[in-house]
């Protein structure tokens, strides 16, 4: 029998020897491995993944109140859930799920009959650890580092046949693009403004009624805030010290808890690897919160980032709630109300008093769909130079499905390795040079380089973030959404020519998501694959703003915002009412 070594992230060396976990174990030039992949994903099986996702919800549930009663314990506090909801709640989530994701993997692999090698990191834990929710989300979870030493935690529990080996790890891994933060000076001026005016006006805003910050909202909006309220945004100064992870402190924890279950053994790992903001920093960044020149007993709070908010923002909002301060919360991206089950979405409206969707359905107790909040400029037919066709590529990392997606790892690799060069290919040799490909600096994939490889003419534009969407799109005939998202949204309010094509399963999404798409497919919005986009660009290229601004394309256009992204004149006004309500609960 052939004894194989086990590839649990990707590298450059490749032998006939090797086997591979999944397909984000590959590399897009060494397609011809795809034979070594030695399993299906498990949740390439829809049916599993929802029934998998409905586990996920319980052992999240039953781990939050444990962790919470821990922590409060450990802190010396008497918190309750909802306060730590907001706190941990989409760590613990986003942990819960990669976790579970990856031990069906391993799960699978250790049925395995054939001999099999496998290597093991040495990394020490408190080196894996983060210090925030946004670290673990922007960096942990798309690291080889990290989703080895994942798989390290999870196979070192397991009872191991005796068809397979050990061995130390060497971590020469293959190359990861780091994401560099763009620094923007007028952000940064906005703040020390914003921190000054704080700190002048504070004796007048520390009894303010009202606190927003990251509320997405235009001048004009904030404005009217700021006066009907009298109350000022606030900023935060998130300036804290580096904690190393105490070991100890987390070994003591994890001792309290007896039962030798499933959900048990996931509760221990879930504190092991909490993030230090959430235990060993948590009372310095308290006494920092307490020590800020921004109101600490305000009776509403409005925000955008329920779920993406710093470590700071999250306590802040926490320790108001305790007090007693009603909570608001903005829609600040798409798909909220398109897939069958978000988790952002239920976790916001969860902790919320409000939560304002973009979005025309009906109201309900809680969710108030008032229309898009984010002031997104109308472009007109004269206003737009007409030359490239920007298409716009989804940034996924490479180890980890994760709840709330579509697209599984064996979709991603097509997507990369076959949809998008593929669209190139697809297009008439005169148009070719305009297409612009536009995506993240991450380059998870190294897809930066196989488009470079793969298509020698078009152009090729991986840092996003230094440039303006709606500029880049001022200068398209017509703009590509290659994956449904918030962007399209975007590009459909400010009414720029835009296709969107889902080269995934569309099951994940709900009836209202999917007449819609059969609304605008009639109009050639949308298309179910790049091949019939790249045919209708090819066949209306002389005519793409003909079609767009028809009455037919307009109509259809607007059916689409008014179910998913509706403009409101009365706006600002409907959330004034949301405030004024809040205000006079006792």
């Amino acid at each position: 029998m052939n004894k194989y070594t086990l590839i649990t992230s990707p590298t450059n060396h490749h032998r006939k020897d090797y086997k591979y976990l999944s397909y984000g174990c590959l590399s897009l030039f060494q397609e011809k491995y795809k034979k070594n992949i030695i399993q299906n994903h498990p949740w390439n099986n829809k049916k599993k993944y929802l029934n998998d996702a409905v586990k996920i919800k319980k052992i999240y549930s039953y781990v939050l109140q444990k962790i919470a009663k821990s922590l409060n314990e450990n802190h010396k506090i008497n918190k309750d859930l909802r306060y730590w909801k907001i706190i941990i709640g989409p760590w613990l989530h986003t942990f819960l799920a990669s976790y579970y994701e990856k031990n069906l993997s391993v799960d699978i692999l250790l049925k395995k009959k054939q001999k099999i090698i496998i290597p093991i990191v040495n990394f020490k834990n408190e080196n894996q650890i983060p210090d925030s929710f946004f670290t673990f989300f922007s960096k942990n979870i798309y690291a080889s580092s990290w989703n080895d030493y994942l798989f390290k935690l999870i196979i070192s529990k397991k009872k191991i046949g005796k068809n397979f080996s050990f061995k130390k790890k060497i971590y020469k891994n293959f190359k990861e693009s780091k994401k560099k933060m763009n620094k923007s000076y007028v952000k940064t001026l906005q703040k020390i403004l914003l921190s000054l005016t704080n700190l002048i006006f504070f004796p007048l805003i520390k009894k303010q009624p009202l606190v927003f910050f990251n509320s997405y909202l235009s001048l004009k909006n904030k404005l009217f805030l700021i006066f009907k309220n009298l109350s000022l945004p606030i900023y935060f100064n998130e300036e804290k010290k580096f904690v190393y992870p105490d070991t100890f402190l987390r070994e003591s924890l994890i001792k309290k808890f007896k039962k030798n279950d499933i959900n048990t053994e996931i509760l221990k790992l879930s504190l092991l690897n909490i993030p230090t903001d959430f235990l060993e920093n948590f009372n310095y960044i308290g006494k920092k919160i307490s020590k800020l020149n921004i109101p600490k007993k305000p009776k509403v709070i409005l925000t955008a980032n329920g779920i993406y908010g710093s470590s700071f923002e999250a306590r802040y909002i926490a320790e108001c709630i305790s007090n007693g301060t009603k909570l608001i919360l903005a829609q600040h991206g798409g798909r909220y109300e398109n897939l069958k089950d978000f988790f952002h979405l239920n976790h916001e409206v969860d902790i919320s008093d409000f939560f304002i969707g973009w979005g025309g359905k009906k109201n309900n107790i809680k969710i108030k769909n008032l229309g898009i909040i984010k002031p997104i400029k109308i472009f007109k037919k004269d206003n737009r130079k007409k030359n490239n066709i920007l298409f716009l590529m989804l940034a996924r990392g490479r180890y980890l499905r994760t709840i709330d997606s579509e697209i599984n790892l064996k979709n991603l690799f097509y997507y990369y390795h076959e949809i998008c060069p593929n669209f190139y290919d697809s297009l008439k040799n005169n148009i070719k040079k305009n297409l612009i490909y536009r995506s993240s600096i991450n380059n998870y994939w190294n897809e930066k380089e196989f488009l470079e490889k793969k298509n020698a003419f078009c152009k090729i534009d991986f840092n996003r973030h230094k440039s303006n969407l709606f500029n880049e799109a001022r200068e398209s005939k017509v703009v590509v959404c290659s994956y449904f998202s918030t962007t399209f949204l975007e590009l459909m309010s400010a009414n720029i020519p835009v296709i969107l094509f889902t080269p995934f399963n569309n099951e994940s999404y709900n009836t209202e998501t999917l007449k819609a798409f059969s609304e605008m497919k009639k109009n050639f919005i949308f298309f179910n694959n790049y091949k019939n986009a790249a045919k209708f660009i090819n066949k209306n290229w002389n005519d793409i703003d003909n079609w767009w601004y028809s009455k037919k394309t307009q109509k259809t256009r607007k059916y689409f915002l008014n179910k998913f992204s509706k403009y409101n004149k009365q706006l600002i006004f409907d959330i004034q009412t949301l405030i004024n309500n809040l205000t006079k609960i006792k």
